[in-house]
């Protein structure tokens, strides 16, 4: 058991897992390779040595044998940063996942529904792992509904590109791309993976148009349905221009969904796009599109821009601090003295005053 290869001493004891993600990453390869997930049932939840404990029997075994029972110390089973741990009582299921090597919490997922649809993705990745060579069937789950399958497929082709792919093959991927209800990131592997069957460049033109009119043209709501275009566009690094135009003009459109404009303006930080160290014309537009975005229409993206000035001010390089500071202490003073809104007014003396201390 994990603990007792850590020699009995807590892995919550030795190092914090409070701002750490422990998430499986399940469609991941090297995951699989590297880990071992069973399901189990609780058998038995006690105090030992002075340790809360759990003690199980493997009901289920998904990849890599483990014992058919164990037990392991509570402070060592992470649910997740958000969760917290839930109540558990014997004869509930648990989905686990241990490391083979090295020291890491055991990471868990009770069996609810949403743990069953895990497991039934678990599954289906499972048997397509027991006969990789058939790169027919592992193609053929690219296009499953459940995202898991998806991208662990796509991510192992990707790796491992099945040599004379059919023109239906690449045709398929293509569309998927498009399907606007599918997970942005399986649509983003889905466009790399026609891309690399059709013979395309890395990083192609081509490719970065359909990126950047996808993000601009999303109909999702939430911005980290967003995000993934923004991530994947930040990879063009030689189109840093373009992208800060983009990004800019995105953060700065009214007419834009707020969850395309919220994930717009999350790369304006990024060392990639916003050079602290020696800020260049880039660099400069990006601050001054945060200047922009005090006297926006939307309350929050004004309150967005306070904040986005004083973390831009913190990061440029101490021969340029002082000049950003200034500006952007003067920037968020005139701000302040106009608004509206009493929540935003708030918000913004806030940074106002960490700005000038």
């Amino acid at each position: 058991m994990l603990s007792q290869l850590i020699h009995g001493e807590s892995f919550a004891q030795r190092t914090s897992t409070k701002s750490q993600d422990f998430t499986p990453d399940i469609t991941s390869e090297v995951y699989w390779d590297t880990h071992s997930i069973c399901v189990v049932r609780i058998t038995d939840l006690g105090i030992e040595n002075g340790s809360r404990y759990l003690a199980y029997a493997v009901t289920m075994q998904i990849s890599e044998a483990r014992e058919r029972a164990g037990k392991i110390k509570l402070d060592d089973l992470w649910f997740g940063e958000q969760f917290g741990r839930p109540s558990l009582q014997p004869n509930d299921e648990l989905i686990l996942f241990f490391a083979r090597e090295g020291r890491s919490p055991v990471a868990g997922t009770p069996l609810d529904a949403e743990g069953r649809k895990k497991l039934e993705a678990l599954r289906h990745i499972a048997s397509l792992r027991a006969r990789a060579e058939n790169t027919a069937a592992i193609m053929a789950a690219v296009f499953d509904p459940n995202p898991i399958v998806s991208l662990y497929c796509l991510k192992y082709l990707l790796k491992h590109p099945p040599s004379g792919a059919s023109a239906e093959s690449i045709s398929r991927l293509t569309n998927l791309r498009e399907e606007e209800g599918r997970d942005a990131q399986v649509r983003i592997l889905a466009s790399q993976l026609a891309s690399k069957l059709s013979g395309a460049p890395e990083n192609s033109d081509a490719e970065y148009a359909w990126l950047a009119t996808s993000l601009a043209k999303s109909t999702r709501g939430e911005w980290n349905e967003v995000q993934p275009f923004v991530a994947r566009l930040l990879e063009f690094q030689e189109k840093r221009k373009e992208l800060a135009d983009l990004f800019v003009n995105l953060a700065l459109d009214g007419g834009v969904r707020r969850s395309v404009r919220i994930a717009a303006y999350s790369a304006f930080d990024d060392p990639r796009l916003f050079h602290d160290d020696h800020p260049d014309a880039e660099s400069q537009k990006i601050f001054q599109a945060c200047t922009q975005m005090l006297k926006d229409r939307d309350s929050m993206m004004r309150a967005v821009g306070a904040a986005l000035l004083y973390n831009l001010s913190m990061k440029v390089d101490p021969a340029n601090k002082a000049k950003y500071t200034e500006r952007a202490k003067s920037a968020v003073g005139s701000a302040v003295e106009v608004e509206s809104d009493d929540v935003t007014r708030q918000q913004m003396s806030h940074y106002l005053k960490l700005l000038s201390n």
